[in-house]
C-alpha cells in the first residue's frame, strides 16, 4: 500500500469515528494575532485506535456570530493533514474551482469542505488547495449553539455542545 493510501485510510477512519473532546476545552487568544480566538480540541476516537486527531475552532474577537471555523485534522507521522472544515458566516463566499461537475462552480458562504469530495482529489491537491471543494450548509445554523449541533453531527464529536461560546468582545463590535 502506498503511503498516500495509508494516510487517506487513516484520515477516513478519523472522519468516520465517533469522537469525544478531551478536556480542557476553552478558547484562547492567538499568540500572533490578538483578534483571533482558537479552541484546540484533542479528540479520543473511542474504540478506533487513532492518535493525533483534533478539531481546531477559530473565531474573531470583534465579530460575534460570524467568521467561525471548525477544522478536523490529524497528525500522521509528524505532519498535520486537514480532513474537513466547517465555515460559518465567513466574510466572503467560496466558489468551487475543482471537483465533480455537480459541485464545480457552486458558491456559498456557510459551507462544509467535506472529506469524501476533497479526498477524491488525492492528498497533495487536498492539502495544497486547503480542502478546495465545498458543499453549502442549508439551512445555515442560526446561532452558535446550532453550529455546535452541526459540528456534533457532522464530525461525530459527541460532546461538541460542551464547547463554550467564544468570548466575543461586544464593545469592539459596536
Amino acid at each position: 500500500m502506498s503511503n498516500e493510501l495509508r494516510i487517506l485510510e487513516l484520515m477516513r477512519a478519523a472522519y468516520d469515528s465517533q469522537k469525544m473532546a478531551l478536556p480542557p476545552i476553552g478558547w484562547k487568544q492567538d499568540r500572533q494575532r490578538d483578534r483571533i480566538l482558537r479552541v484546540p480540541i484533542a479528540c479520543d476516537c473511542g474504540t478506533v485506535n487513532l492518535t493525533g486527531v483534533s478539531i481546531i475552532g477559530t473565531a474573531w474577537t470583534d465579530e460575534p456570530d460570524e467568521r467561525v471555523t471548525f477544522q478536523l485534522a490529524m497528525d500522521v507521522d509528524g505532519t498535520d493533514f486537514r480532513i474537513a472544515r466547517i465555515d460559518w458566516r465567513p466574510r466572503q463566499p467560496h466558489t468551487n474551482k475543482l471537483g465533480p461537475p455537480e459541485l464545480r462552480g457552486v458558491t456559498a458562504y456557510t459551507s462544509i469542505h467535506d472529506f469524501p469530495e476533497n479526498a477524491a482529489l488525492g492528498i497533495e491537491e487536498m492539502q495544497k488547495h486547503n480542502l478546495p471543494i465545498i458543499k453549502k450548509i442549508d439551512p445555515e445554523p442560526p446561532n452558535f449553539n446550532e453550529l455546535l449541533a452541526y459540528v456534533r453531527d457532522t464530525f461525530k464529536l459527541n460532546n461538541a455542545l460542551d464547547i463554550p461560546v467564544p468570548p466575543w468582545s461586544q464593545e469592539l463590535h459596536l
